[in-house]
């Protein structure tokens, strides 16, 4: 069971530039303050600075104050949220547990069952992300990825049988080259954005040969200087400096046998260049600073509610929000 929790750091971030202990506080949001649900799995801030926060039981509005679920029959494709996205133009997008996918139309405030499900062939949509085009490619626990056109409502698939990685995208992430980093259980791929998608050479993988810690890749996120900072399951983090045209990629791994606190990274998220938010199975969260080489551990002894974290992310008022298992 989830709740999430709103770490407040504004504090610490005029504590770190003065060369000062940092201090940090919680505050607890569940069930009890107004969530639909306590397990929280995704959640996305609109333009307005709301949050939407998805859940197993539909969509919890919340924008600071006051809470609004959202169910079913308020037009979403089923109840049980697992991933969410907000697009360049303000809409929100929901993944479904049952591979459907909602739409929420920010000028008109209504959401729309896209019913895309014989695309994701009923599995669970694990992410979405927005491509330099618009259009929205969706991973699936089992039906490869897909990218939606909303504009035509054209669709393209990609799975095993039309040679891509894996059946199972588990994360993605766009470079600042437009590339997009797909995250499997095989390793990862990578889509030149250069490229056209029917291209041989479109599509370039990387795995623990290459340098990965591990093939079973769970998170991805881009920092502002192009580093892909993967985790893994099992195997801690690997930073993987980017190149122009991702040759020469340089990889950094971070795990147990080097100073990192746990190897089961669920979830990564960058503040900064230096300063990366790490999301256990089994340590809460881990703060490491890439520029000391140095971690922080915030779990249950520091105010965490719970040490397995699936979710971590930022709002627009420089906070940290974290879901976790309880």
């Amino acid at each position: 069971m989830r709740k999430l929790t709103r770490l407040f750091y504004l504090i610490a971030i005029l504590l770190t530039q003065s060369g000062l202990a940092q201090t940090f506080s919680f505050q607890h949001i569940g069930v009890e303050e107004g969530l639909s649900q306590s397990v929280v799995n995704c959640a996305v801030q609109d333009n307005e600075g709301v949050f939407w926060i998805g859940t197993m039981s539909g969509i919890t509005r919340y924008n600071g104050k006051e809470f609004r679920v959202f169910m079913k029959e308020d037009g979403l494709a089923e109840n049980w949220i697992t991933s969410a996205l907000k697009d360049k133009n303000g809409n929100l997008w929901f993944g479904h547990w049952g591979g459907g996918v909602s739409f929420y139309d920010k000028q008109i405030k209504v959401f729309k069952d896209l019913q895309l499900e014989r695309f994701s062939n009923f599995k669970s949509i694990n992410s979405m992300i927005e491509d330099k085009n618009g259009d929205i490619w969706f991973g699936t626990n089992g039906a490869g990825v897909f990218k939606y056109e909303f504009e035509t409502n054209n669709v393209i698939s990609f799975s095993e049988s039309e040679g891509f990685q894996s059946e199972i995208v588990k994360t993605m992430c766009l470079d600042g080259r437009g590339n997009i980093w797909f995250g499997t259980n095989k390793g990862i791929a990578v889509y030149r954005a250069a490229k056209k998608l029917d291209d041989k050479n479109a599509f370039m993988l990387l795995s623990s040969s290459d340098g990965l810690a591990s093939d079973q890749v769970t998170s991805l996120f881009t920092l502002s200087n192009n580093t892909v900072v993967v985790g893994t399951e099992f195997s801690g983090l690997t930073l993987i400096s980017n190149t122009a045209d991702l040759s020469n990629l340089k990889y950094q791994n971070l795990n147990t046998g080097n100073g990192m606190l746990s190897n089961e990274v669920l979830c990564v998220f960058g503040e900064d260049e230096e300063n990366l938010w790490i999301g256990t199975r089994d340590q809460g969260v881990i703060r490491y600073n890439t520029k000391n080489a140095t971690y922080r551990q915030l779990s249950t002894k520091q105010g965490l509610n719970y040490f397995k974290v699936n979710v971590i992310f930022s709002g627009r008022e420089k906070n940290i929000w974290i879901g976790t298992d309880l």
